[in-house]
């Protein structure tokens, strides 16, 4: 290197928030969310994909359903899922990244409205968290879901575990 010139900088980024906890009309495939948690020092890598299915109980009667509409306070969903994840590094204190997207709008029968990975040195901890997560969150955020049946009718659901 001659006098006067500057060695190269090397410019470390982390992961924001806004990547990791997201609520929006669109989210990430699974794929990206892996890349998004994973970790040289990690050996597991957790998901969780939740997807709309056909048909509800209603009643004790199942409904053909078509599709769902989630709404959501998206700020304090979004503060309450980052809350969620540090009470999950909490418990699991070796888990080196967390990522929870949550869908709005409009989920057809089979696409997916919630996807979550969790990244950690093993498997267990990677586990047990992913599972956590989403019995938290659909406990906890202010995300609400509305069953809407081939019917015509609809019916919104009180979130719980």
């Amino acid at each position: 290197m001659k006098q006067g010139q500057q060695e190269p900088t090397t410019i470390t980024t982390t992961t924001e928030s806004s990547q990791l906890f997201h609520i929006g009309t669109e989210i990430a495939s699974l794929d990206q969310l892996r890349d998004l948690v994973g970790a040289t020092s990690c050996g597991a890598i957790a998901t969780f994909l939740g997807t709309t299915r056909d048909t509800f109980a209603v009643d004790g009667v199942d409904k053909q359903v078509t599709r769902l509409e989630y709404e959501a306070y998206t700020e304090m969903a979004v503060k309450q899922i980052q809350a969620i994840a540090q009470t999950t590094r909490s418990k699991w204190p070796d888990i080196v990244q967390i990522a929870v997207h949550h869908r709005i709008g409009v989920v057809p029968a089979r696409e997916a409205s919630i996807a979550i990975a969790v990244s950690s040195p093993h498997r267990k901890a990677a586990l047990h968290s992913v599972e956590f997560l989403i019995d938290e969150v659909k406990r906890i955020a202010p995300i609400w879901k509305k069953e809407v049946y081939s019917d015509g009718t609809s019916n919104w659901k009180q979130n719980c575990c």
